[in-house]
């Protein structure tokens, strides 16, 4: 485990039972490079904005939110996000699940972890 930064996040948080590690933007560009390398064409990444993601982790039993890939109806990857505990995930009629994050390749920003 790589030591965590004193100005992290995390650090300012202090966070109980956090699932997550902090891994440093020169290993983030590398890992980023070698799944785009292998998935050329596929998609990178996927925006979602901090409503979606305070939406989730608000429900009722959430400690974390869970990502999954998926294909959507029309055939493209894309992830699907629910919120969840370590051990499962909120799916009764009362919890949500999103999709529609921003994707890119079809949109995408310049960023060291965007290899285009």
């Amino acid at each position: 485990m790589e030591p965590l930064s004193s100005n992290s996040l995390l650090d300012e948080r202090k966070p109980r039972n956090t699932v997550g590690e902090q891994i440093s933007f020169d290993k983030a560009i590398a890992w980023t490079a070698a799944y785009q390398n292998d998935h050329a064409g596929g998609l990178k990444s996927v925006f979602f904005s901090t409503d979606v993601f305070e939406a989730l982790s608000k429900q009722d039993g959430a400690t974390g939110i869970r990502i999954y890939n998926a294909i959507n109806s029309e055939g493209k990857e894309c992830f699907v996000l629910v919120g969840a505990t370590v051990d499962g995930d909120l799916t009764r009629e009362q919890n949500i699940a999103v999709d529609k994050g921003q994707g890119c390749p079809d949109i995408c920003v310049i960023s060291p972890l965007n290899h285009s």
